[in-house]
């Protein structure tokens, strides 16, 4: 049994949260799990690892706790649906396999004991048929979502492999089963539709944006009461339905556009489980079809990378900068549509920031000059990987005039690790809104600051400190004859009390010289030491410890016969 498993098990026959220390004295207690080093589980064990599961724990000010039971036979449900699928030959690809494992869970939700889904003796595919129309009918705003699925099924399946889906259906009796609430069951649907991997930081699959992206997207602003939301690039949907979970009773109505006819149905259908009624997702080019002004109080997207269009056909109203670059017409596109108070948030390449092409210096310029642009946040490295390999940012647009008052906020999150993103989005959101400064990450710009930098929109170039003298420098490479750099390790899985110590970069030792650094000074230790996924590398005695991030190297001696762990920023 793994360490997780145990804590399951203690939280099953509990059925409440628990403590930490409860659970970790229970499972010693019984002897559930054992360490490699036979000592008792730790309760910074526990929260670390418990931390590691989210999908599967709840960590809150009532302790730890099982996420809604009543959700699991839908994602056991899934994962057998999928395997069935995969391993019997009937489809190979990602997308479709999403598809219907959509299609089947709005089914399995949604019918009631009016709708028959148990296997036939006469057709297989009649009762299927007969059950998505059904539910099309008493949900009408699904209407004709479920025709691939049914075309699939009649092209693609015999009535035995239709048979083993009805079975499995009828094998969870999900009728006489605790129906999950609908937001646990909207943000399950969201996950599932989004391939999001909840041990991979949350990336998603194609045409999905990172949780993580999206968390950050939809907390930066309080939306005004009866909102109207428009996303000319909805994909999957996951960024509109976690705006509607933050922001739900705000969210009044919402146009949600994609090119793709498959992403469209996927996302019909994840907007719908979150119960909002008043939304259109419609399939076509937001470049050519949206010239008529929706009056948006907030975009909020994430265009396509890299793309180009070619020459627009239709009189387009939008347009003031003629280009066949994608991002900077999705720029153009969103001015266009927002209303005269209204907020737009887009994910962009780097290179939009400092691009000398001059349609892209001309809309730098329109937006810095008109007070159009609130913020630039650079994204963590590669936060968009394996989908795409580029650098990007989030720009923010307030046609309030806001940035006309506060200037322009600059944060630079590039240097990132995707595993803590998540807490540093906290001090996004808490800077932004306070209007305060973090030295070497993040500052309020002035217009004339840009102006005077070509309006190049780097953040880094905003962000470094000047040198105060001149000095000569030797590089650091003729100093050494060996380095190498610490460990990585997740915010959840450090502590302040025990464990192995772990020294971070706030433990190095300012100064001019090389002053020595003590075991008894850290204040930081991994918690779970199993957690630790990368080959562990213990620092020996007498190396020198220098900090990789930011102006100062900071250089501290190790001296001391002690099993520690550095930070991967040093």
């Amino acid at each position: 049994m793994t360490l997780n498993e145990a804590i399951e098990v203690v939280l099953r026959e509990e059925r409440k949260p628990l403590k930490a220390s409860e659970i970790a004295h229970t499972i010693n207690s019984k002897k559930l799990y054992l360490k490699g080093d036979n000592t008792n589980v730790t309760p910074n064990q526990i929260r670390a690892r418990a931390s590691k599961y989210p999908e599967i724990f709840i960590i809150d000010e009532n302790g730890i706790a099982l996420h809604d039971l009543s959700i699991k036979p839908y994602r056991d449900f899934v994962l057998k649906f999928t395997d069935l699928l995969k391993t019997s030959g009937f489809i190979s690809d990602t997308m479709k396999i999403q598809e219907l494992a959509a299609s089947f869970l709005f089914l399995i939700y949604y019918a009631g004991n009016n709708i028959n889904l148990r296997p036939s003796q006469v057709s297989n595919f009649k009762t299927l048929k007969l059950a998505f129309e059904k539910i099309e009918f008493e949900h009408p705003k699904v209407e004709n979502i479920f025709n691939y699925t049914l075309d699939f099924f009649s092209s693609s399946l015999s009535e035995f492999e239709m048979e083993k889906i009805l079975k499995l259906i009828e094998h969870y009796n999900f009728n006489h089963l605790p129906k999950p609430s609908n937001e646990e069951f909207s943000s399950f649907f969201n996950d599932v539709v989004n391939a999001y991997n909840w041990k991979s930081n949350f990336r998603g699959g194609e045409f999905s944006t990172p949780k993580l992206v999206s968390s950050l997207m939809t907390s930066l602003y309080e939306l005004p009461n009866r909102s109207r939301v428009f996303d000319p690039f909805a994909g999957k949907a996951s960024i509109l339905t976690e705006l509607i979970r933050k922001h739900k009773n705000r969210v009044y109505e919402i146009h949600a556009v994609d090119i793709n006819p498959n992403i469209v149905r996927v996302g019909t259908l994840n907007i719908y489980v979150t119960g909002l009624m008043n939304f259109e997702y419609t399939k076509g080019n937001a470049f050519e079809e949206c010239n008529k002004n929706i009056d948006a109080d907030l975009i909020i997207s994430n265009p396509p990378f890299g793309g180009r269009i070619e020459e627009l056909t239709n009189h387009n109203n939008w347009q003031f900068q003629p280009t066949s670059d994608l991002s900077l017409n999705a720029i153009q596109l969103a001015l266009y549509h927002l209303n005269v108070n209204g907020k737009a948030l887009l994910i962009m390449p780097e290179s939009f920031l400092f691009g000398t092409k001059k349609e892209a210096v001309s809309i730098r310029t329109k937006l810095v000059k008109e007070n159009l642009l609130h913020a630039v946040i650079s994204l963590p490295k590669n936060i968009f990987k394996p989908y795409a390999q580029v650098n990007t940012a989030l720009v923010v647009v307030d046609k309030s005039q806001q940035s006309k008052k506060s200037g322009v906020f600059v944060y630079d999150a590039s240097a990132v690790s995707l595993d803590d993103f998540n807490r540093e989005i906290k001090d996004i959101v808490g800077t932004f809104h306070s209007e305060s400064t973090i030295r070497d990450k993040a500052r309020w710009v002035t217009k004339k600051e840009i102006e005077n930098n070509g309006y190049d929109l780097t953040t880094k170039r905003y962000l470094l400190q000047p040198l105060e003298n001149e000095v000569d420098y030797v590089l650091l490479k003729d100093l050494l004859d060996d380095f190498f750099i610490g460990n990585h390790v997740s915010a959840d899985n450090i502590n302040n009390e025990e464990g192995v110590p772990y020294i971070q970069v706030g433990d190095l030792v300012e100064g001019e010289g090389l002053e020595s650094i003590s075991i008894s000074s850290l204040k930081s230790f991994v918690s779970d030491i199993e957690l630790v996924s990368a080959s562990l590398k213990e620092i020996p005695k007498g190396v020198v410890l220098i900090s990789k991030v930011g102006t100062k190297l900071k250089p501290s001696l190790f001296e001391e016969n002690y099993y520690a762990l550095a930070s991967s920023n040093i």
